[in-house]
């Protein structure tokens, strides 16, 4: 398994001439999740200001956010495959990227990250450590339904965590090094963070394909 650095490093040079672009898709992405979820803000209502909320509104809510599950859930999948494609390829066309390999397959994707969701999240009701450790264990989902589009969602999550066995350690300290760039980025009022995400998910891409390489190496994918 490659350390964080050897990662981070491929990360750096796959962004080199490409921090324009990679910056965008980020800002791009984050515009977007803003103004789909922000209609779900109603719901932090008291309960005297949601009795006063016409049913009109109350409808409108539920249907923004079914549009937010239906459209943020796939678009994440083409923000994650964006960078790998950028690390992989050199396509730093991330913002078009990111829409192209979101929808392609658009109801496999969103079955198997809905799927994914609901298996984190039961583990959470489980009490906290399984819903970490399963959140680790199929958290390579995302590339792994754009990559075996023919794969079922739920030999999409068996992969993921037979590429995971042994490494969810491995993608956990490769997280914690990410976080004194996270309290830097708080200090510049979180603009550091358009610059931070895309080194971090090109990192997280390349571990992907490092522990992808390793599972085939050793048959377990």
């Amino acid at each position: 398994m490659k350390s964080p650095e050897e990662l981070k490093n491929a990360a750096l040079d796959a962004l080199r001439g490409n921090w324009a672009p990679a910056v965008v898709g980020t800002l791009v992405f984050f515009v977007i999740a803003m103004l789909l979820v922000s209609p779900s803000e109603i719901s932090s209502f008291s309960l005297e200001s949601r009795m006063s909320v016409p049913s009109s509104l109350t409808i409108l809510t539920v249907f923004s956010s079914g549009i937010m599950v239906f459209f943020l859930v796939n678009l994440e999948v083409g923000f994650y495959n964006a960078y790998r494609s950028l690390l992989d390829s050199g396509d730093n066309r991330v913002t078009a990227n990111m829409f192209t390999l979101g929808f392609t397959n658009y109801w496999h994707k969103l079955g198997g990250m809905l799927l994914y969701a609901v298996v984190v999240t039961l583990g959470f009701f489980c009490f906290i450590i399984p819903g970490i450790i399963l959140s680790f264990a199929y958290a390579m989902v995302p590339y792994i339904l754009d990559e075996n589009p023919e794969m079922s969602v739920i030999d999409t999550l068996r992969a993921s965590r037979h590429m995971m066995r042994g490494h969810k350690f491995d993608l956990f300290w490769f997280w914690l090094t990410f976080i004194g760039w996270g309290l830097l980025c708080i200090l510049t009022m979180g603009i550091g963070f358009f610059w931070l995400i895309p080194y971090y998910s090109t990192a997280r891409a390349a571990f992907y394909n490092d522990v992808r390489n390793l599972a085939v190496a050793e048959k377990k994918f």
